[in-house]
């Protein structure tokens, strides 16, 4: 703790009095002394104890990647414990959805880096998704059941509810914008983008238009996935560019010219995004 400065006028006779201090000064010195020293030592008290670990589980993200409907998709489903757990084992469920595991761990699905988590550590469990192919609603509901031990040897169970976009192949398209449209916020706008085709290589978007409205792409003049360029079917990734906010005072409907290979063969398509600006 740093030495504390105590105000000299608590050490000083009042003007006008002898040198040596009176007893009514004093005592004044001593109050201010003591006010001093409880304020220090409040101020050095320790905050409060840390919340208690509860040793369970929880999701990172309740969202999922999209799965495609009629093709056997992989959801990854990301996790974080607050405190140690041990035997963690996760099983899910979906009305009209088929579900499957790991062939290496069966009835279940278990963290990628063993069973056993630390306190903070995060790990994610796997799950195939086969949705029907004529499924009529947007996304799937999941239930998921996780289970797992306590450092003090209680086996505890709990649900989890997590929800994954459904997008449905077309045979004409090789890739899909999971949405259409998306907020501002501080500029950065992201678009997520969903491989159908085996492959499309090479994809960028190069803006057609900015109609007046500052636009900053990430490769100078074109966009694309912004892991790899080249999408896999099943495989999701986000388109990324910066929008000025101060030129944009109401909803923009942006056109991006869409170039890829498929197989060597080159295609092109026009496809509109558009960014709320509220």
């Amino acid at each position: 703790m740093a030495p504390v400065s105590l105000p000299t006028s608590t050490l000083k006779a009042p003007i006008g009095s002898s040198t040596a201090p009176s007893r009514r000064a004093g005592r004044r010195s001593i109050v201010a002394l003591l006010s001093v020293l409880v304020m220090v030592v409040a101020l050095a008290a320790p905050a409060g104890a840390a919340p208690k670990a509860k040793h369970e589980p929880t999701l990172v993200s309740r969202e999922a990647a999209p799965v495609v409907a009629g093709v056997p998709t992989w959801v990854n489903v990301l996790w974080v414990a607050d405190g140690s757990i041990d035997e963690f084992t996760v099983t899910a469920s979906v009305k009209d959805v088929e579900v499957a595991y790991s062939p290496t761990t069966g009835d279940h699905a278990g963290p990628m880096n063993g069973y056993a988590l630390d306190h903070l550590e995060t790990d994610f469990t796997a799950l195939r998704l086969t949705v029907p192919e004529d499924y009529s609603k947007k996304d799937v509901k999941v239930t998921l059941v996780a289970s797992w031990t306590r450092p003090d040897g209680k086996s505890m169970t709990k649900k989890f509810r997590v929800w994954a976009p459904v997008v449905h192949f077309d045979g004409d398209r090789d890739w899909q914008l999971v949405d259409d449209e998306a907020s501002l916020g501080t500029g950065w706008v992201e678009v997520p983008v969903f491989g159908l085709a085996p492959s499309s290589d090479d994809l960028r978007f190069t803006l057609a238009d900015s109609d007046g409205v500052d636009v900053y792409l990430p490769q100078s003049d074109w966009t694309g996935p912004h892991h790899d360029s080249n999408l896999a079917a099943g495989e999701s990734d986000v388109l990324r560019f910066f929008v000025e906010p101060s030129t944009v005072s109401a909803d923009h409907t942006f056109v991006f010219d869409a170039t890829w290979a498929r197989t060597g063969t080159p295609k092109a398509e026009a496809v509109s995004f558009t960014v709320r600006a509220g």
